[in-house]
């Protein structure tokens, strides 16, 4: 889909993250960013593991605290 759009798209593995695994968890740039055709983007997929368990706190929450959700894709 974004490649449709003219982004160049990279894998930039695998997160721990709430999302469900196999889901992505953040991307870069992230939502509300300017892009444009031939702007890089690099996904991060998500293990499913939710860092909050594994670490007693907050855990990463992605890119500007939104864990994907409202960005574009």
């Amino acid at each position: 889909m974004l490649e449709d759009q003219g982004f160049e798209v990279v894998n930039g593995g695998s997160v721990d993250s709430e999302v469900d695994s196999g889901l992505v968890a953040y991307s870069s740039p992230g939502s509300g960013t300017n892009w444009g055709a031939g702007d890089e983007v690099v996904i991060y997929v998500s293990t499913g593991r939710d860092p909050d368990r594994n670490r007693g706190g907050r855990g990463n929450r992605g890119n500007n605290g939104n864990n994907g959700r409202g960005g574009r894709g």
